[in-house]
């Protein structure tokens, strides 16, 4: 069972005298206050149990009522009268889903719990308050979780061709398009913010008009291709990054007309000066929810799955906010990965490696895909291609728009289909 000391170590506030909720309270919005209100009229007689025993929760295992739980692991936190509360904590010191559900109706909208940093509730302002961190500056919050109702797709063409606008459409969210078809991890991170990026340019100066190609990067892999070009500035001047086709030089060029300005040696790239570009750093600017994928185009051009997780773990911590809602998806299987070959295996292997890398934020769409089941779900019949498909752990041809892979229409929403379920079970769709 757990005990104070334990709860205490968890993150949680444990109530003392008349103090249901902690001073982050002033944090949170009305509703919440409204809410918090509401449960300490209620629990009143408890809590006033409660100081009289030396401020001390008394947390019994649940068992002792006949509703212990302990397949599950949950405790609760008992009132004066030793009744169980609503109040429901499992082993880790997390609350349990019944627990969130009554917080989501009662104060809005909750996040994730932090074992570290306590309960953060978010209100109608969408501004993190942590209740019962204990210490720390409450009077000027700053958002710890992402805006739940807005949302960034990062990723390559999978993300590009169609699946974002399918999920818009089932959430009535918005969903910002981040996607771009052909990109390497490495590009989605760099858009996202995720990469601090350094140029060395030609002749060390910005020519009065036109570009100037870029000599030298860090990270020394600046890769843009398929005429894209990505607005930055660069020793003050705004311009853009681009490079056309896989060969062609990485240029900088300027939008406007000026005087020509020094730039000698390494100079700072500023992504998006001037206003965020939604298909680049708009969302995470703004502390959106995240959905990534990435992993595609490494693994057909030879890359390696260690730069795919650090480029994930870029996309993630260049978010505006300290506690994003984040999902990352799984790789699809191109039309040449059968099941049994060693392009499957390969394919596979990384797949592991990123639920492994990202246990919390992992789902796999592409599977959900692979099954009957997808077929229901939009009153399809799988043709006879679809089930050997399905038995080769191929996305199905009705799925596909290419023998490649990338989805078709059916597909993008079968994988809509998949995700909403996975922010419903998850709670970020309430």
């Amino acid at each position: 069972m757990a005990t104070d000391v334990e709860l205490k170590a968890a993150g949680w506030h444990l109530p003392t005298g008349d103090d249901m909720v902690s001073d982050g309270d002033d944090n949170i919005s009305n509703n919440a206050r409204l809410a918090a209100g509401q449960i300490e009229a209620t629990e009143k007689a408890a809590q006033q149990a409660l100081a009289a025993t030396e401020d001390k929760v008394t947390v019994t295992a649940a068992a002792a009522m006949g509703v212990y739980d302990s397949r599950a692991g949950i405790g609760g936190i008992f009132s004066a009268n030793f009744r169980p509360t609503w109040v429901q904590i499992a082993e880790d010191g997390s609350p349990t889903p019944a627990t969130m559900d009554i917080l989501r109706g009662r104060l809005g909208y909750v996040t994730a719990l932090s074992s570290q940093e306590g309960l953060h509730l978010i209100g109608d302002n969408y501004r993190g308050a942590p209740l019962g961190a204990g210490g720390g500056d409450t009077t000027a919050p700053r958002m710890t979780a992402s805006l739940p109702d807005k949302w960034v797709h990062y990723g390559d063409s999978l993300t590009h061709w169609g699946s974002t606008e399918a999920l818009a459409a089932l959430t009535g969210w918005e969903h910002i398009n981040a996607g771009y078809a052909s990109n390497l991890s490495f590009q989605i991170a760099m858009r996202a913010g995720g990469w601090a990026i350094r140029v060395k340019l030609a002749g060390g100066t910005i020519p009065a008009t036109g570009n100037v190609a870029i000599e030298a990067s860090a990270p020394s892999y600046l890769p843009q291709t398929d005429n894209y070009r990505h607005p930055v500035q660069v020793a003050g001047v705004n311009g853009y990054i681009s490079r056309y086709g896989d060969s062609g030089p990485i240029l900088f060029t300027r939008s406007s007309p000026g005087e020509a300005v020094p730039a000698p040696g390494w100079q700072t790239v500023t992504l998006d000066p001037v206003e965020p570009d939604p298909k680049q750093t708009l969302g995470n600017a703004r502390g959106y929810s995240m959905i990534v994928a990435m992993g595609r185009n490494d693994l057909l051009r030879g890359g390696r799955i260690e730069n795919v997780l650090m480029n994930i773990r870029k996309t993630i911590g260049a978010n505006a906010a300290t506690a994003p809602s984040v999902l990352v998806w799984s790789i699809a299987p191109w039309s040449r990965e059968p099941l049994g070959t060693a392009n499957r295996e390969k394919l596979d292997a990384w797949n592991q490696a990123i639920a492994a890398a990202f246990p919390e934020y992992f789902c796999d769409p592409c599977a959900y895909m692979r099954t009957p089941q997808a077929f229901t779900d939009l009153g399809l019949t799988p043709t006879p291609q679809d089930t050997q498909d399905m038995g080769q752990g191929l996305t199905p041809a009705t799925f596909r728009s290419d023998s490649a892979g990338h989805f078709s229409e059916q597909g993008n929403q079968a994988w809509a289909n998949f995700m909403l379920a996975e922010m419903k079970k998850r709670g970020i769709y309430v």
